[in-house]
């Protein structure tokens, strides 16, 4: 049976766009609990490439549908502030502002096809 895995990208440093030395620890003491891979999908960010090989082993794929939408830079500070008080971190707060839930909506669509991509492929 077939099992896909999705995770979101360990600590980060926003400027360097990498793992810290949290992040990437972190991904080391989580790796035990996930199994081996077959493959690795990562987006082109390189946190996101950077967990994916931690945690798999394997050269990561890039593929844009494993990403997020881009937003217009004022939701920035918007997102920055909601974050601090959703109960759902980062996601929650994306999800609060109006404005971004019909591009989320069509990433999540996008994600859903990557996933049936790669289990009618591998």
């Amino acid at each position: 049976m077939e099992e896909v895995v999705v995770v979101r990208h360990g600590h980060w440093d926003s400027v360097n766009d990498q793992l810290t030395e949290q992040g990437k620890g972190r991904c080391l003491e989580v790796k035990p609990t996930i199994g081996s891979f077959v493959i690795a999908i990562s987006s082109p960010f390189g946190r996101t490439r950077e967990t994916a090989q931690l945690l798999s082993d394997v050269e990561p794929r890039t593929d844009e549908r494993a990403s997020i939408p881009q937003g217009a830079p004022e939701f920035g500070p918007r997102i920055a502030e909601l974050r601090k008080t959703h109960p759902y971190g980062v996601t929650g707060a994306l999800i609060a502002i109006p404005e971004l839930r019909e591009p989320l909506y069509k990433q999540g669509q996008a994600l859903l096809e990557l996933v049936k991509d790669a289990l009618a492929h591998y």
